[in-house]
């Protein structure tokens, strides 16, 4: 039998947690961002946190989940907006279509 090709790729994952004062989480990020872009931060071998091996050749069943669940809330969301927007008030905080539209946007803002 043959050799095929694969293609693995080795994900390293570095997390270092940054301590500094500020006025807000706003003010804190950007200057956790300016410190990182300016080489101020580098992260390196002592901030190692995770490694992960994967075939590039395939999707991930990680990723397949989400493009499927994306189709079937896509396939609902239209649908039950309508029967949303024909309900009264009191019944729109657990009707299924607020679930479907806070599902959906999980997975969209995860991609």
């Amino acid at each position: 039998m043959a050799n095929k090709l694969y293609k693995i790729e080795i994900i390293e994952t570095l997390c270092r947690v940054i301590k500094l004062k500020a006025t807000s989480f706003e003010d804190a990020l950007t200057e956790v961002k300016h410190r990182y872009k300016t080489c101020q931060i580098v992260l390196d071998s002592n901030d190692f946190a995770f490694v992960s091996f994967q075939e590039i050749n395939k999707q991930s069943i990680e990723d397949e989940k989400n493009k499927l669940a994306l189709e079937i809330i896509d396939y609902l969301y239209e649908d039950e907006k309508k029967h949303f927007d024909e309900s009264i008030a009191i019944a729109k905080n657990n009707h299924v279509f607020s679930k479907l539209e806070k599902l959906k946007n999980i997975i969209e803002n995860c991609n």
